[in-house]
């Protein structure tokens, strides 16, 4: 699993750096009110998607259950039943959409030229929407028959095209228009690349529609409809700041959000590639040797993902503002509303990368129930903060409002969840918690310190402030590995996995007592 989850992971992370890279492109390209539509268009098709039922993530906790049993022709039933069900689910959504498009885009107060087009563009995202959704499933397939690295190059690759379309079509001046072109090229591109793998390994990839039968089909609305549920609250929870942000402060400002909170996910990347990596993997180990085996990599897990969470957390935090400044330009380097996103919602994915990992082995045994406690209190938490505190305080305000709704739905979750699996939250979460939190804060005051030394006049230039931001992110690294070291995170148990985990070659630096030490083995 680890080496198919870095291998994900690298995909993931070179499509989203040139993305990172080209962002300043697009909004100059297009303009900082068309970006900020951009972003409501596009958290407004995450809306369209929320009756999406939990079939996709069902069907990847199906789809490698089968397998391990020899029963292919069942994956097959769910795949064809779950792309036709999402089609047809758009069909219903789109006359809705036609009717109160026109008030919605009045409550935005565009410019005449946007306002204009906005309506047949909210239109054209609920049909993407569905269309996306149907696509989608084939990639949950294929990571349900453990091809995961492959979904995540196709992801990267579609990306890439992404910026390719876009890049030229704003060259050519088509603004907004290049980035929904650009967008519908990347999913019609990603749907084929799935189908063409997944057909390489499951054979026939679809079943006769009129031959589905509903013992094939039922599982999936009985593990998905509280995924269901649940990714709807987790829609309200991370996807209703922009629409409150543009609604009741500015579409500008819902730009602004959008950049602060794109770069806050970084924290979410590889830890989302780590969860998606294990279902997988609970479902093939439950299949074949019993609930109490998959319900044991939680304690892996979760230890893993805190390692990678809170390291990107603090580097990015700390690295903020000359991040920011190489990447967009002074103007933002220093924008208040930009660095507080950054820094709250870097903490708050941290925190909910962890209770991800929980839901995730919940997923793989098909006991989806518990993950609603944690995705309804912290939404409505979160949308009534947000309400409350947006007209006083503004972006602030819906920022905290996350905040706080993420930190109490996850100490809901986790309540219930350690009790049911009889875990001691402790060794399974304090413990690590208060470990990297202490190498974090070293960390990043090594970053802090470096960055005082490097002369003021070296970060007038964009080489200048690359060569601090690579000075200190070297800073930052070596200091949370020796605060790593010195809290004894590692021990005996994971030497080993990592020694089984890499190429025999690599593993011989392993065996260094340099190495052993660290990783607290005499």
């Amino acid at each position: 699993m680890l080496e198919t989850m870095l291998s994900a992971a690298a995909w993931h992370s070179s499509s989203q750096l040139l993305l990172l890279f080209v962002t300043p492109f697009l909004l100059r390209g297009v303009g900082l009110e068309s970006y900020g539509l951009w972003v409501l268009l596009t958290s407004f098709s995450k809306y369209c998607a929320i009756a999406n039922f939990g079939i996709g993530p069902a069907l990847t906790k199906y789809a490698a259950e089968y397998v391990a049993r020899g029963e292919p022709e069942k994956t097959r039933q769910m795949t064809t039943f779950g792309m036709l069900f999402y089609l047809g689910i758009g069909l219903l959504t789109v006359p809705i959409v036609i009717a109160l498009s026109p008030r919605l885009v009045v409550a935005l107060h565009l410019s005449p030229g946007l306002a204009a087009i906005a309506p047949a563009l909210f239109v054209y995202f609920a049909i993407f929407s569905a269309c996306g959704l149907s696509s989608a499933i084939l990639s949950q397939l294929l990571i349900g028959l453990g091809l995961f690295d492959v979904s995540a190059g196709i992801g990267a690759a579609s990306q890439i095209t992404f910026i390719i379309v876009a890049g030229v079509m704003l060259i050519a001046h088509f603004k907004l228009m290049a980035l929904v072109v650009s967008v519908t090229v990347q999913m019609v591109l990603s749907g084929v690349l799935c189908y063409v793998y997944a057909r390489g390994k499951l054979g026939r990839v679809f079943a006769n529609p009129f031959a589905i039968r509903l013992s094939a089909i039922k599982p999936l609305f009985k593990v998905g409809g509280w995924i269901q549920l649940s990714s709807a609250m987790v829609l309200l929870l991370f996807e209703s700041q922009s629409m409150m942000i543009g609604l009741f402060v500015g579409v500008s400002a819902a730009g602004l959000y959008d950049v602060g909170s794109k770069l806050a996910r970084g924290v979410r990347a590889l830890s989302y590639y780590f969860n998606t990596a294990t279902l997988p993997l609970v479902s093939t180990l439950e299949a074949e040797s019993g609930r109490a085996r998959a319900e044991s990599t939680f304690m892996v897990s979760v230890r893993y993902v805190g390692l990678i969470s809170f390291s990107i957390m603090g580097l990015l935090i700390a690295g903020a503002p000359l991040v920011l400044a190489l990447w967009l330009g002074k103007r933002y380097g220093t924008s208040p509303t930009i660095l507080l996103v950054v820094t709250v919602l870097g903490m708050t994915y941290a925190l909910d990368n962890l209770t991800g990992v929980g839901i995730t082995i919940r997923r793989g045994l098909g006991a989806t129930r518990l993950e609603v406690v944690y995705t309804a209190t912290a939404a409505v938490t979160t949308i009534l903060c947000g309400l409350l505190l947006v007209h006083r305080f503004g972006v602030a305000g819906v920022v905290f409002g996350t905040a706080l709704g993420t930190l109490l739905g996850s100490a809901a979750f986790f309540n219930v969840f350690t009790r049911a699996h009889h875990i001691q939250i402790w060794n399974a979460l304090l413990s690590p918690i208060l470990r990297l939190l202490a190498s974090t804060v070293l960390a990043a005051g090594a970053f802090w310190l470096t960055q005082r030394l490097i002369p003021v006049s070296l970060l007038g230039s964009r080489m200048g402030i690359l060569v601090a931001l690579v000075l200190g992110s070297a800073s930052y690294m070596l200091v949370f590995a020796l605060g790593v070291g010195l809290t004894r995170f590692f021990g005996a148990d994971d030497l080993a996995l990592i020694q089984r985990s890499v190429p025999s070659r690599v593993s011989r630096v392993f065996r260094l007592p340099l190495v052993r030490a660290f990783f607290a083995v005499g």
